[in-house]
């Protein structure tokens, strides 16, 4: 009987735990959603509705052609060290050269596009600098 007792104990302290793992992480969940809510608002009265049509333009088009650069190698990278652990440092250092590349693909393939486009120059400097800041933001 205080081998069950004790296996009770065991599932109850573990199910405390998870739920509390849960709790923070809605939480967090909660407060980014509610951070970036009151943000977007507060940028949306700034920069008004032609301000902020620029931006999400701006937004938009890099983000086109940023999920065309990296083409899933977060997912690869994670599987490959889940394979290979002791391969860490080799497997992180051809990820980073790859999104360098990736990177670099974008910023090319923007340019080219955003010359066709013929686009006023406030508009193609948002673009241009999206496009900059892209890589660093996922990392």
């Amino acid at each position: 009987m205080a081998v069950s007792q004790l296996s009770l104990t065991q599932l109850i302290q573990r199910f405390r735990k998870y739920a509390e793992n849960v709790f923070w992480l809605m939480m967090e969940k909660g407060f980014a959603l509610a951070a970036g809510m009151i943000v977007g608002i507060y940028v949306a009265r700034y920069l008004r509705p032609e301000g902020f049509g620029l931006l999400n333009y701006a937004i938009s088009f890099v983000g086109i052609f940023s999920a065309l650069s990296t083409i899933g190698l977060e997912q690869i990278i994670v599987r490959e060290l889940a394979k290979h652990p002791e391969r860490k440092e080799e497997l992180l250092g051809t990820g980073v050269i790859l999104r360098l590349a990736g990177s670099v693909v974008l910023i090319i393939v923007m340019t080219i596009f955003m010359l066709f486009m013929r686009q006023e120059s406030f508009t193609s400097i948002m673009i241009s600098s999206g496009a900059v800041r892209e890589p660093c933001l996922r990392a």
